[in-house]
């Protein structure tokens, strides 16, 4: 496919300028620590309250999470689709209602610039929400037919939906919808999957031309390791990614409140009492760059099961990349279901795009296929696996008015 320009990036900071990076949290030194304990009897309950120090998950930013069965369909459909898996929260997904009908759109609007410069994580996030709205509509007596676009030539029309009369099927994966959140935590350390998640998974594979490449054995995941890391180092010190990045970062409760969107500290995986710091000590995004970097080489990478990476056979295929966006969402609400966490790592693919974009593909192209050993498969989407050591915060959603066209 030919090379496309980049879509602009993301909304600017609503403070308008920096507050912090998507991973969002800096590294708290003593001396800071110090300053909050002494200074927190006269300030503390203000500052908590502005910053939603004790409002994880509440407000009308999080609505969504319970009202995702409300209402009958179309709309309830899509109060489904909305809770679906998506890069940097940007929710890039519009929804265009009909009786029997409802069609997917992508909005070029919320695209990630430099991040997603051929709007790959854009093509999987829709697909994320078209397999929410399958399985919402299956839970609900109806039988979904699903095209995947580019549909009559519309670059941003990615998905039909025709609604006919079927049997009610409430499956495991459709209960684990408001269950399912991203977990960028600690996972349990030493704990290695069963020989069987990984043929279960490859199980809900629904089409020839979507798979998992699983690195598992220990030499595989510390080649994985290695290249993220990199990737992550190389991202932070990519001005324009960086920046791209940085303005889908909500540093404050009245962000988090008005955009109803981005990642915040609450959805990093940070304990209670590092949240709460972070919410209360301002930080830079060249701080905060270095905690993302520390946090994946040090937390994210040792303490994962495995990794797994989604692969199709054009990565630069929209309708490929919709339909592994379905997968990926079907196979994070099976881990769900089964006590099992994930979290994309795309930081390698998002490099590997940016050399492309820019250079022409380079190491970083040639590291991730020989990661994925078959040269009949592109990877779209790595992810880490493993067991929770807490419970995962939601990340907030746009209400149904946002993201219905009339």
């Amino acid at each position: 496919m030919a090379q496309q320009s980049a879509p602009t990036g993301g909304p600017p900071s609503p403070e308008g300028k920096p507050t912090a990076a998507r991973r969002g949290f800096l590294r708290l030194a003593g001396g800071t620590i110090a300053a909050i304990a002494v200074g927190g009897a006269v300030v503390g309950d203000v500052l908590a309250s502005e910053r939603g120090v004790f409002a994880s998950g509440s407000g009308d930013a999080y609505a969504a999470w319970d009202a995702w069965q409300r209402g009958a369909p179309p709309l309830r459909l899509v109060r489904a689709a909305i809770l679906a898996a998506n890069a940097h929260n940007s929710q890039p997904w519009l929804f265009s209602l009909g009786r029997q009908r409802i069609d997917v759109f992508d909005d070029r609007a919320r695209g990630l610039g430099t991040i997603d410069p051929y709007r790959r994580e854009m093509h999987l996030s829709v697909g994320a929400a078209v397999e929410n709205l399958v399985l919402a509509a299956r839970a609900s007596g109806l039988a979904p037919d699903v095209t995947l676009g580019p549909i009559g030539g519309n670059q941003t029309h990615l998905a039909a939906i025709e609604l006919r009369s079927g049997a009610r099927d409430v499956s495991e994966l459709y209960r684990a919808i408001p269950r399912r959140h991203t977990d960028r935590g600690d996972y349990v350390k030493g704990r290695r999957l069963p020989a069987d998640v990984a043929r279960s998974m490859q199980a809900l594979a629904d089409r020839p031309d979507i798979r998992i490449v699983w690195l598992l054995a220990p030499g595989q995941m510390a080649d994985f390791a290695n290249l993220t890391v990199a990737a992550t180092e190389a991202f932070v010190a990519d001005t324009d990614q960086a920046t791209d990045d940085y303005a889908w970062y909500r540093g404050s409760w009245a962000a988090v409140q008005k955009h109803k969107d981005g990642v915040t500290l609450d959805a990093a995986g940070l304990s209670p009492l590092m949240r709460s710091l972070g919410k209360l000590t301002p930080s830079t995004r060249e701080q905060n760059g270095e905690y993302w970097v520390s946090s994946t080489k040090d937390r994210q990478l040792p303490t994962a099961a495995g990794f797994g990476i989604v692969v199709v056979p054009d990565a630069a295929n929209p309708t490929q990349r919709v339909a592994a966006g379905r997968y990926y969402q079907r196979v994070h609400l099976w881990a769900t279901a089964h006590g099992l966490a994930l979290q994309p790592l795309n930081q390698s693919v998002e490099r590997a795009e940016r050399e492309r974009s820019t250079t022409g593909p380079g190491e970083m192209s040639r590291a991730l296929a020989r990661l994925v050993g078959d040269t009949g498969w592109q990877a779209v989407m790595p992810f880490r696996i493993g067991y929770p050591t807490a419970t995962a915060l939601p990340s907030p959603r746009r209400p149904i008015d946002e993201v219905v066209r009339g």
